[in-house]
């Protein structure tokens, strides 16, 4: 009898360590952060108290809490990575999510696919189609199928030269297939063109002697003020330059200031739900105000990124749950042994399909995030247009490139209208033009 009791006791104890008091789950999350990246750092932070609040609120019910464990490592340090992931495996995690860094990325996949681990990644990543496959998914837009709705806006505009300006490598893997996607349509002559901040300008320029007008711009947002500010100060940007800039999270850089009533720029946003987004933001202004040192961080794309993430994973445990009690386990890097259920848990994952903070959300076999919703904004400055910027048109992954009659329309109109002089001339030749 005493040991019936001591085994209950035991197993009471060890429930509540993992379900606490009241019942709730607690459940840790394994996060790689580059170091001095104190907005990432904040963002996960309020992702993680904001889930919490919102997966148990009377609505849901899941009965779920989170633990955030961060480790910080270097940009571009394969070895601090990897011993990052190492640590987080001791404390029994179900996820880990990574940096926007494609070193630091690759590392933690490395390792996590041997331990069967989770890696959820937030930042657009380039992986060919045809590599082995890894244990993640990716809850920013596929490189590939946002190369679809790039194709489409060229083919809608007919462009037949089109230069694409890359930043970086990464770049160049993500959008380089626009060339054979547009081949398959129309014959577009293509040039590839690598740039810095300090040469944009001569690159620019070159482009305009090689009369090349259409610029696909792909740059960091970061990077994207200060080049296309230099891109204007030199008269680069004009009614007869068109850019598509290709960063999703553009809207979050300060560049309305640059438009012109002569310029030409077209903007792909990822869609969010507004209605969600409004308590996020709200939310997001209280959590700053909480923290010390004081911050002020502005409700970028990268955390409702986040938000979504966590979103996936909870409606993955919970789907997981259903077919088998999902625990975690304490790993070690030392016997490299895989979690026993880290593949019931990422087949789930690549399973689920839910209207999420940034639209529909869902993805393939391969965890890369297929299904989205894409709007195509223009910067204008006409009064009727809040911020300078002015829906166009919208890509659907799945219904391809809707572009209204009525934004048709406006544009012709805003062209008759514009304060222009049209000059007509001609050459006096009887009998087809004469004077009166």
């Amino acid at each position: 009898m005493f040991g019936v009791i001591l085994k209950l006791s035991l197993w009471t104890l060890l429930s509540c360590l993992a379900y606490g008091q009241t019942g709730v789950r607690n459940i840790n999350i394994g996060a790689v952060v580059i170091d001095e990246d104190k907005k990432d750092m904040a963002a996960l932070e309020f992702a993680v108290k904001f889930s919490n609040e919102d997966i148990n609120s009377s609505a849901k019910e899941y009965n779920i809490r989170y633990e955030l464990l961060t480790e910080t490592v270097s940009a571009g340090n394969r070895f601090q990575a990897t011993r990052a992931v190492c640590k987080l495996l001791e404390y029994g995690i179900v996820a880990i999510i990574a940096p926007d860094d494609s070193i630091v990325a690759n590392a933690i996949l490395s390792v996590s696919a041997s331990v069967e681990i989770p890696v959820i990644h937030r930042y657009i990543v380039y992986r060919p189609y045809n590599s082995t496959d890894h244990f993640d998914i990716n809850v920013a837009p596929d490189y590939r199928t946002m190369n679809i709705a790039i194709r489409d806006i060229v083919n809608f505009h007919h462009w037949k030269k089109v230069a694409i300006l890359y930043e970086n490598n990464d770049g160049l893997l993500r959008v380089q297939e626009v060339l054979p996607l547009s081949l398959k349509r129309n014959v577009v002559k293509l040039a590839l063109v690598q740039f810095t901040v300090d040469n944009v300008v001569s690159r620019v320029k070159r482009l305009r002697e090689m009369q090349v007008n259409n610029v696909i711009l792909d740059c960091s947002k970061e990077s994207l003020p200060e080049v296309l500010q230099k891109v204007n100060d030199t008269g680069l940007i004009t009614e007869y330059m068109h850019y598509i800039i290709t960063s999703l999270d553009a809207l979050d850089a300060d560049i309305a200031n640059l438009v012109r009533r002569d310029s030409n720029f077209t903007l792909l946003t990822l869609h969010t739900n507004n209605d969600k987004v409004e308590p996020i933001s709200r939310s997001y202004l209280q959590y700053l105000q909480t923290i010390k040192p004081a911050r002020r961080y502005e409700l970028h794309l990268s955390i409702l990124l986040t938000l979504d993430a966590i979103e996936a994973l909870t409606r993955g445990l919970i789907t997981s749950d259903a077919v088998r009690d999902i625990r975690a386990s304490k790993l070690s890097c030392s016997t490299m042994e895989p979690w026993q259920d880290g593949q019931t848990l990422i087949n789930y994952l690549r399973l689920i399909n839910f209207n999420g903070i940034t639209g529909p959300l869902g993805f393939n076999e391969k965890g890369h995030r297929t299904n989205f919703l894409i709007n195509i904004k223009k910067l204008t400055l006409s009064p009727q247009v809040e911020n300078g910027y002015r829906q166009f048109a919208t890509w659907d992954s799945r219904l391809g490139l809707n572009v209204s009659v009525e934004t048709q329309k406006d544009d012709a109109c805003a062209l008759l209208n514009s304060n222009r002089t049209l000059r007509i001339t001609t050459i006096i030749q009887e009998p087809y033009t004469f004077e009166n």
